[in-house]
């Protein structure tokens, strides 16, 4: 993953992208930036939605920033988001990436929202030190990203993979906060439901997707498992396939 720098790299900024009125709220995850989802949203914006990507606070500035905000702030950024879209449009759904999709599905369990779509959403990760943080950040203070080789592959598209290249000790505590949050409130989603999992995502453990199919509550609830790609599943080789399963979801539902 690239480091984030505002000063040189305008992919970080948050995005709007207007058309109808049905709109949709995206959000990237945790040490990303708005780029990550932004070609997600151009499919999405030409298929005739509005869309809007939001930079949570701490992210696409400096590890120093990220240390500096917490899962407060981040889920209030969403939450202000979709309260101000909601205002304006007709139908809004919310999705997100990551963390991102674990912040969607919480907006869902507080919210009436039209529709929900989560992309490997952050419930339950594969790392030791999602538990052993409150420790280990007192002696790492960062730990480099671990490189997935699909990622350095000519059908992902690196250019958008735009972050922080190392993952804030401290601050996993706070992801943590919203991971169990949002596992402890599933049963109160009830919108429509569409849930992206790749069962090779280096990251987030597969078992999300079960987990997630199995205690929301929505009538209507998809999943799309994905075999050739890594976590940052929006940018990998199965993103095609992805941005219309997406649109068809929401055509449907929407």
């Amino acid at each position: 993953m690239e480091n984030a720098q505002a000063d040189s790299n305008p992919l970080w900024q948050p995005f709007f992208l207007e058309s109808g009125e049905k709109a949709i709220l995206l959000c990237h995850g945790f040490t990303g930036t708005p780029a990550t989802v932004l070609p997600l949203g151009e499919a999405l914006h030409a298929a005739g939605y509005t869309v809007r990507g939001i930079l949570l606070p701490g992210h696409g500035v400096s590890l120093e920033a990220m240390l500096e905000s917490d899962d407060t702030q981040w889920f209030y950024a969403i939450e202000r988001a979709y309260l101000e879209m909601k205002s304006r449009y007709e139908k809004v759904a919310v999705a997100g990436l990551s963390m991102g999709g674990a912040l969607a599905l919480r907006i869902a369990e507080l919210y009436p929202v039209d529709a929900c779509i989560a992309y490997a959403p952050a419930l339950r990760f594969r790392h030791w030190y999602s538990v052993l943080a409150p420790i280990v950040k007192y002696v790492v203070p960062t730990i480099p990203w671990k490189t997935d080789r699909r990622t350095q592959q000519d059908d992902f598209l690196s250019e958008y993979n735009t972050g922080y290249e190392g993952v804030p000790v401290a601050k996993v505590e706070d992801i943590m906060r919203i991971y169990r949050m949002t596992r402890r409130d599933l049963p109160k989603i009830k919108c429509p439901l569409l849930v992206v999992q790749s069962d090779t995502d280096e990251q987030v453990h597969p078992s999300v997707a079960d987990t997630i199919e199995r205690r929301a509550s929505s009538e209507f609830k998809e999943i799309i498992r994905l075999q050739r790609s890594p976590h940052v599943c929006v940018l990998g080789a199965e993103r095609d396939m992805i941005f219309r399963r997406s649109i068809e979801f929401l055509d449907k539902y929407l």
